[in-house]
């Protein structure tokens, strides 16, 4: 007796695995929660009478599986990480290497096992909101002098012949079993806070191939002086962003210019008040 799920458009043939709670598809590496579709006994296609079928509950969440399983046959599927500069895995990210929370081999959500390998992933739109966190009051107060470099997003191919194994946990996140190195994922964007305003921009065109990250944003910084002092360790890779003579580079150049003139009127006007601090 086989195992099928059945949606509008496909007829899928389920198979058990190791992990618990989850079920694989038999065409490839792509599992799903089964907690995300239902059993089904009272509606089954005659030429599966003899066998247990499952659908999805939702028809919103039914749809948007069948788009991510049609780019993943494809071999199109394009996931997305985003990573706030204050992420906890900074330090390995910085040396080319995605990681989750820890060692285990265990398709999940975030923060639900303790420590689970797998790397959340979503489309860019979820990606970028998840990136644009962590940003203290003294980034923002900073951001109104230029524009910081908050956050980054990833971007990792995921079709079938890609070598990613991917786990469906429901319309709102997929799990692709990690750790990845760098050339499995791509740099994707770079978030800029520009006066409270996030400002995404594409990673330059000349850095594709080549991998160079900022230092750690501080977590929670107690001063600004903390704040200030990464942003100066940040000075040499935000000279190699502006040295890529892009569309980014130019509108940086012009900001920082527009800033430093702006800083240095409020400076003067500050000291003609009789301010001293």
């Amino acid at each position: 007796m086989g195992k099928y799920l059945i949606t509008k458009n496909f007829q899928l043939l389920l198979v058990d695995c190791r992990y618990d709670g989850r079920m694989k598809l038999s065409e490839g590496d792509f599992y799903i929660n089964v907690q995300s579709i239902e059993e089904n006994p009272d509606d089954k296609p005659s030429v599966f009478s003899r066998n247990k079928h499952y659908r999805f509950s939702q028809p919103l969440e039914e749809a948007s599986f069948e788009n991510v399983l049609e780019e993943w046959r494809r071999n199109t599927l394009t996931l997305y990480r985003g990573l706030p500069g204050c992420h906890y895995s900074w330090s390995s990210f910085m040396q080319g290497e995605l990681r989750g929370e820890g060692n285990v081999d265990y398709p999940t959500y975030s923060m639900d096992v303790g420590g689970t390998s797998w790397l959340p992933s979503d489309d860019i739109a979820m990606a970028q909101i998840v990136a644009n966190q962590c940003n203290d009051a003294y980034t923002k107060t900073k951001s109104f002098f230029e524009p910081i470099a908050t956050a980054f997003v990833v971007s990792i191919n995921c079709g079938v012949h890609s070598g990613r194994v991917i786990c469906w946990l429901n319309d709102g996140e997929i799990a692709i079993k990690g750790p990845l190195i760098f050339g499995q994922y791509r740099m994707h964007s770079i978030l800029w806070l520009d006066a409270l305003m996030p400002d995404w921009h594409p990673w330059p065109i000349a850095l594709r191939d080549i991998y160079v990250l900022p230092p750690q944003r501080p977590f929670k910084p107690g001063s600004s002086d903390l704040i200030r002092d990464w942003w100066i360790a940040c000075q040499p890779w935000v000279d190699r962003i502006l040295s890529c003579d892009d569309v980014l580079a130019l509108r940086l150049k012009v900001k920082r210019a527009n800033r430093r003139v702006l800083a240095a009127g409020l400076d003067a006007r500050r000291k003609a008040l009789g301010y001293t601090d």
